[in-house]
Order: structure tokens, then sequence, then C-alpha cells
């Protein structure tokens, strides 16, 4: 049975897995940095920090397997992962509808990171035009962001 419900403490394993497998798959070849891709990356110092958003962060179930999350912080969409086995299923574009349905109407998303903006852009949302510097990284993030009259419209479900 498919669901969305709300995280609890023994899903943390779980979503700390997708969300460093899901990076390092996303981001090492952006970053090129093998040293906090394997060493700075790990699942311990993801429960750390997901742990302190436990009542921010939302998962979809299936049959008892987390497969993707998403993190809302008021009005914005802080983090969605699908595990990678996962993606391709609607899976993201259920969490992001809920999210949306929710009230969040924006993002940041890595600049080189065409694959997330590419579904982002499928689901109704747009870039925004603002950019910042993401963290001494020598990277930028922008800021995407989704209209008041796409709001509760049913958004594609064709990727993730």
């Amino acid at each position: 049975m498919q669901m969305i419900r709300k995280s609890t403490e023994t899903d943390f394993i779980r979503l700390a897995e997708i969300s460093v497998f899901t990076k390092r798959v996303a981001y090492r070849p952006i970053f090129n940095d093998d040293r906090f891709s394997f060493n700075v990356l790990t699942v311990p110092g993801v429960m750390y920090i997901l742990r302190m958003s436990l009542d921010a962060i939302w998962v979809w179930e299936d049959s008892g397997i987390v497969k993707g999350f998403v993190h809302i912080e008021g009005d914005e969409i802080k983090e969605l992962y699908v595990d990678w086995f996962f993606q391709g299923e609607g899976i993201g574009s259920a969490l992001l509808r809920f999210a949306v349905d929710r009230g969040c109407t924006f993002l940041w998303v890595l600049e080189r990171n065409e694959h997330a903006i590419r579904f982002y852009e499928k689901n109704g949302f747009y870039k925004t035009g603002e950019m910042l510097a993401w963290n001494d990284t020598g990277q930028f993030i922008i800021k995407m962001s989704i209209d008041g009259e796409s709001v509760g419209k049913d958004i594609s479900t064709e990727t993730d």
C-alpha cells in the first residue's frame, strides 16, 4: 500500500541511506570531491542532521519500504529525494505535489543539477533568476518557484 506519512525515528537510517546515495550520484560529478562524497557525506552524519528535522519530513512508503522523502519548512521545499532504484515511478512528482498542496511555493537547486531542474520544470516550477553562492564550493544554487495558479492543479507525474 502506497502512502505519504510523517517520518518517525525508525525512518532515519533509511532516509539517510536515500539521502547519501542520491547525493553521491547527483553531486559527485558536479563537485568532483571524493573526500567529501565518501568521507564526509556518511549515513551517521546525515542521520544526525535529519533527526533535527523530524517534524518537517514526510516519507513515501510502499508496502513497508520507504522509497523517498520531502523535507518541508514553511513554504520552502528544503529537500526532495527518491531512492535511485525507484526513480521514474512518479514518487518524486507525488511528493512534490504533496508539498505544493501544503503551501510550498519555492525551492533551491544546484545550478548544475540539470536532471533535477528538468524534473521541477516538468512539474510546474520555473527559474526565478535568483542565485546564491553555495557555501564555499564555487557552485551556485538557483531559486525555482511555482506560480499561484499552478498550485493545486494536477502536475505532471511522467518522471521523477
